[in-house]
């Protein structure tokens, strides 16, 4: 008959047996109970399979038993710091090279390395590598090198190092040949196994460059510096020919290289068919002219088959340069009176990094300068040239002002224009004659007339001056003011007829321009009051009166109220009322700058 199998489970022995239970309807046939057995502790396990179901015992008791096994120990294992050890070039006497240029390093792919950091660089010579005892056992090293006889090794692992230490090999490379150069640092245990495989490469090269780095220094723009040499060496020791292949300049990749400032001289002994024997040595000649201001780069190489190719010179210099700057680059004098002089002035500037040097300064044309310049400029120093027009006749005057330096384009120039006038007086009003006066003592009767007599011409009365109307500057020959026979009249000059004002920005004040008063006559001349109107004001030195031949001096402000074009006159009252001389005056207001 069938037999239900009503429930499956185990009684263990003690609290550490851990036994899996199955359940279920067993068929009228056969079933299987598969048991597992999952030791929590060490040592022997014991349990029991219960099995209950509808048969006349009701229980069925199957004993089980296992043994639980500790868990093994862990043998020491060894991790080391590097997976490759990378050596720089090096010379194969053994010396440290003096070439220093960018090799990819190499990192093995093997099982033993696969985990293993990348090797960060070291020294030429001599590498250190640590090795650690990640296991629970001390543990021993054996090392070696398998491989050329370039490398060699000290280390300390051969005694016992306790879990969590260290023992370190040292590693140096002596390079027999040219050429990259490989071996391997192997480490076994105490059974041989090989429990640590570093990979060890270098390079030998048998070719020294010296210097390997030359600096120019300062050097002027456009200019060629003096040469500096580069050897190249064949070791003693070579065995073999070194074959120069290449030589090139390059940049550095910086911004400021400039490779083209730089130049392999004919001077030169090393080219590219140059071989030299062990022992020998050929130069590379090179000089620098800079093609701008500031630090300038390049790379000197040179291919050959002594190893480590190419070789390489960084090679740097500074561009310096003087920059004269002259501000205005022209003058334009207003019309200048023949015999009197005036004054403008130019602002000489270096805007180089170099100081400018002056070697020579010079005006045509009828100019004349001073200067506060000297011989030497500083860097964004700056200095005055002051420019002198005193015309000797009349006519248009063109000259030049040169400058002679050390900055590009030397002469430096400023164009000069100007023209030479000459006073004259335009046409007079007639001047009624005054009344007879009564005979002072001494006196015989009144003074005679003109010698034009008439209304042929004026008539001017004792103490009266024939006054202009207006003045007039034009190139001609002087004209001259006759009074009547026995009258004295002092003759009236202005420098200029009128003045003209260069733009000026609203509320601000130009610099004063001068007019020149002159009594050219025999007697004084009274000034009752010297006026300017508008946007004009004037300062004076005239007094009440000029003496006979004196001058004075009218200086003329221009300060715009407003944008656009300014205009007035400048009024110069002589003695009685009514006698007045004006000269036109006029400016722009610009605006004023936000």
């Amino acid at each position: 008959m069938a037999q239900n199998v009503a429930q499956l489970s185990t009684a263990a022995a003690n609290s550490n047996t851990n036994l899996s239970t199955f359940g279920g309807m067993v068929s009228p046939a056969a079933c299987s109970i598969g048991v597992q057995f999952i030791p929590s502790g060490a040592g022997t396990r014991n349990a029991t399979l219960e099995i209950i179901d509808n048969s006349a015992a009701g229980v069925e008791l199957i004993p089980l038993s296992g043994a639980g096994m500790a868990p093994p120990l862990i043998a020491s294992q060894f991790i080391p710091s590097s997976g490759t050890l990378f050596f720089q070039n090096q010379l194969l006497s053994g010396g440290v090279s003096t070439s220093a240029v960018p090799v990819h390093r190499v990192l093995r792919s093997s099982r033993a390395l696969s985990s293993l950091p990348e090797d960060s660089g070291g020294n030429a010579t001599l590498q250190s590598l640590v090795l650690t005892n990640n296991g629970t056992t001390a543990g021993s090293l054996n090392l070696s090198i398998l491989g050329s006889g370039d490398f060699t090794e000290t280390d300390n692992c051969s005694a016992a190092i306790p879990p969590g230490q260290t023992c370190t090999a040292n590693v140096s490379f002596a390079p027999v040949q040219s050429g990259t150069r490989t071996a391997e640092l192997v480490s076994t245990d105490v059974s041989g196994n090989i429990a640590v495989l570093t990979p060890l490469v270098g390079s030998g090269t048998a070719v020294t460059i010296s210097p390997v780095a030359v600096l120019f220094g300062n050097q002027m723009v456009s200019t060629t510096s003096g040469t500096q040499t580069v050897t190249l060496t064949s070791l003693a020791g070579n065995p073999q020919p070194l074959n120069v292949s290449s030589l090139t300049l390059s940049g550095d990749g910086t911004s400021a290289a400039a490779p083209g400032d730089f130049s392999i001289t004919p001077a030169s002994t090393c080219n590219a068919s140059t071989s030299l024997s062990a022992g020998a040595s050929c130069t590379v000649v090179v000089s620098f002219t800079p093609s701008a201001e500031g630090t300038r780069d390049a790379v000197l190489l040179l291919s050959d088959n002594g190893g480590a190719s190419p070789q390489y010179v960084t090679l740097s210099g500074t561009g310096i340069e003087a920059i004269a700057s002259l501000s205005p680059s022209s003058l334009d004098f207003t019309p200048q009176v023949v015999g009197t002089a005036s004054t403008q002035t130019i602002t000489l500037s270096n805007r180089g990094n170099e100081a400018l040097t002056i070697t020579g300064m010079t005006a045509s044309g009828g100019f004349s300068f001073a200067s506060n310049c000297g011989t030497t400029l500083i860097p964004g120093g700056n200095c005055t040239v002051s420019i002198t027009f005193k015309p000797q006749g009349p006519g248009t005057y063109t000259g030049t002002l040169s400058i002679s330096d050390n900055g590009p384009g030397s002469p430096q120039t400023v164009a000069l224009s100007a023209t030479g006038v000459v006073f004259t007086a335009g046409p007079n009003p007639p001047i009624a004659e005054p009344p007879p006066t009564t005979p002072q003592p001494g006196q015989s009767g009144n003074p005679p007339a003109s010698s034009g007599g008439g209304a042929s011409g004026p008539k001017v009365g004792p103490g009266r001056e024939i006054i202009p109307s207006h003045l007039d500057l034009i190139p001609l020959a002087p004209a001259t003011v006759t009074a009547a026979p026995g009258v004295v009249s002092p003759a009236l000059k202005f420098s200029a007829s009128k003045l003209t004002f260069a733009a000026q920005t609203v509320g601000t004040g130009s610099r004063a321009q001068t007019i020149t008063l002159t009594n050219s006559s025999n007697a004084p001349l009274v000034i009752s009051g010297i006026t300017a109107s508008a946007d004009f004001t004037q300062t004076n030195n005239c007094g009440e009166s000029v003496a006979a031949g004196d001058s004075c001096k009218i200086d003329v402000i221009f300060k715009p109220a407003a944008t656009g074009t300014r205009s007035g006159i400048v009024t110069i009252q002589e003695g009685a009322p009514g006698n007045t001389q004006t000269i036109p005056v006029s400016g722009t207001g610009n605006p004023a700058e936000p």
